[in-house]
């Protein structure tokens, strides 16, 4: 007992010991990749895995902060002196190569939006906005501005045109990009959204919607009627609990519905988060 008793107070004594900075796992991330784009050091995953004492070396969420070591001896961030009583069911950590990171299991409140900073949005017209996003039924989209509110990155998109169809869809995870999902888990899909020009003369109502798949193909979706809330900056969001028992996947979008005839509006959107949760948790910023 003396032994267990110094080697948990030698533990936290070491992970103290340093200053520590915050990584975000990103999609196809190991321990091991870390380490080496970090810390400069392949060999430190293991340091990590302590550090964050992890249940399993060889499993990282997307989404997930770790904290690194800041210091040039890792080797002081020990492993418990003694071995676990259960007896080990897999290999030592040494032998096992770190899978890279997953969103099968992305634990609840993690936000699955892979890019919410909105890296790579540039002013001009095209409707491939960004990664992950595309707009459907409306060919004369157009990123008019880009810049930062309130602290969070923001796109302004404008449609300004005769739409092709009776409602458009501004998809920020599109079916090309679905998350993994699972029927009976409830979900929430949010973000910041306000019309910065134009109007609404031509829109009947706007909704926030998720939408759940069975590989390739759609199937129920549900959502919230966001319409008042676009006169001023506000955080919108809306929760379904997955119906299909196949479901599989999930996509997230503003579904606009038109009354015909031309439209000239533009929509600033900020902060897009998915996330497997009852309702929208705090901002989680993710991507470049």
């Amino acid at each position: 007992m003396r032994i267990i008793a110094y080697s948990f107070v030698a533990f936290t004594f070491a992970a103290q010991a340093f200053a520590q900075q915050n990584y975000l796992v990103q999609p196809g991330d190991t321990l091991q990749t870390i380490a080496s784009r970090q810390l400069g050091d392949l060999d430190a995953w293991n340091s990590i895995c302590v550090l964050n004492r992890l249940e399993s070396c060889d499993r990282i969420m997307t989404g997930m902060t770790l904290e690194l070591p800041v210091g040039n001896d890792l080797a002081s961030v020990p492993a418990p002196a003694e071995p676990p009583a259960e007896p080990v069911t897999q290999a030592p950590a040494e032998e096992r190569a770190p899978r890279a990171a997953t969103q099968a299991e992305p634990g609840r409140g993690v936000n699955l939006v892979a890019n919410s900073r909105l890296s790579g949005a540039a002013v001009g017209a095209g409707g491939t906005l960004l990664q992950t996003w595309s707009i459907g039924g409306f060919d004369a989209a157009e990123v008019v501005a880009v810049g930062e509110e309130e602290g969070l990155p923001y796109v302004d998109i404008r449609l300004n045109g005769t739409p092709s169809g009776s409602a458009v869809f501004i998809n920020f995870l599109d079916s090309a990009n679905p998350i993994a999902a699972a029927g009976g888990q409830t979900w929430t899909s949010s973000a910041y959204v306000r019309l910065v020009a134009g109007d609404l003369t031509q829109v009947d109502r706007v909704f926030l919607r998720l939408q759940e798949f069975v590989g390739s193909v759609g199937g129920d979706s549900g959502g919230t009627d966001i319409t008042d809330a676009l006169a001023s900056r506000t955080r919108v969001s809306t929760t379904r609990t997955l119906s299909g028992g196949a479901t599989d996947r999930l996509i997230s979008f503003f579904r606009i519905g038109l009354t015909g005839g031309a439209v000239d509006m533009t929509l600033r959107i900020s902060a897009p988060q998915i996330e497997q949760a009852d309702t929208a948790g705090p901002v989680q910023l993710t991507g470049g």
